[in-house]
């Protein structure tokens, strides 16, 4: 059931009078250069009244933005990589070991799925980065 309270906000009740958690915000959630204007906006607005903590949390923003810059641009860059997949076959519930050798072709582990009495087939998605120029590590 909704009710409304007094300033008119919607209030979401269950049968037994208990509130029900708020639906979703609908809108959408802020981008970072969005976020970089908000921080800019509220560093140009008087701090006197606000307490250290938020001071604080506040002062970790260009930090926090740059380091969620900087794992956006890793994960397009492992999205923009290739993607292939690798089979292998145990004699057992265990999965292969790193080391593992013994590879196995698609139609070998789906005939392995087939047959589980032979060995137990399994796959892993290898995603491949763009080629760099090779540079010394020193």
């Amino acid at each position: 059931m909704i009710v409304e309270d007094a300033d008119g906000r919607d209030i979401y009740l269950d049968r037994d009078g208990d509130r029900e958690p708020e639906p979703p915000d609908e809108r959408p959630p802020l981008d970072l250069d969005q976020v970089a204007g908000h921080y800019h906006q509220a560093l140009a607005e008087d701090m006197t009244g606000i307490p250290e903590h938020s001071r604080e949390a506040l002062a970790a923003v260009p930090e926090l933005l740059a380091r969620l810059r900087a794992a956006e641009e890793e994960l397009a860059e492992s999205r923009s990589g290739e993607q292939r997949y690798e089979y292998a076959v145990t004699f057992g519930a265990d999965p292969p070991a790193k080391d593992h050798p013994f590879s196995a072709s698609p139609e070998a582990a789906e005939w392995m799925r087939e047959h589980p009495e032979h060995g137990t087939p399994w796959v892993r998605t290898v995603t491949t980065s763009p080629w760099h120029r090779y540079e010394p590590p020193f």
